[in-house]
């Protein structure tokens, strides 16, 4: 898994930092944003292109699912020119499914429409989101 930020340092509480360091499967990306999500043959998110906030350097990682956590205020610009139906204040429109206005494109987490933005309604919306994504794809095989 990659945990991609564009800051020098992640600024969350030490008591999450630390242990998230620790992980063996994570790999951090510090001094980084997306700036570009590729798709496959099949529609799917095959690949991320992550830029240095230092240099502009380029480089390429091989992903199958992205998730955006953007603090208090959702950065959304990657998918504005994506046809994607996005609020007033930047947030993607989506209900609890995660379904979106473009079929198999869902949405969780902090960009969504929402009222409360938490850790546990994070985890919810992923598991409605993925479930809604696998009830989808079950049908337009």
């Amino acid at each position: 898994m990659h945990v991609i930020h564009r800051r020098t340092e992640l600024r969350a509480d030490a008591v999450y930092v630390i242990p998230l360091k620790e992980l063996d499967n994570i790999e951090l990306h510090l001094e980084r944003t997306v700036s570009e999500l590729k798709t496959g043959e099949n529609g799917l998110v095959s690949g991320a292109t992550l830029t240095s906030t230092v240099d502009d350097a380029t480089e390429e990682l091989d992903v199958s699912a992205v998730f955006v956590a953007v603090g208090m205020l959702p950065r959304t610009d990657l998918v504005k020119e994506s046809g994607l139906d996005i609020d007033e204040r930047g947030y993607i429109v989506a209900g609890e499914s995660g379904e979106t206005n473009l079929p198999g494109v869902f949405v969780a987490g902090d960009c969504r429409t929402k009222l409360l933005r938490q850790v546990s309604t994070a985890v919810g919306d992923g598991a409605n989101a993925a479930t809604s994504a696998f009830a989808y794809v079950s049908l337009h095989k």
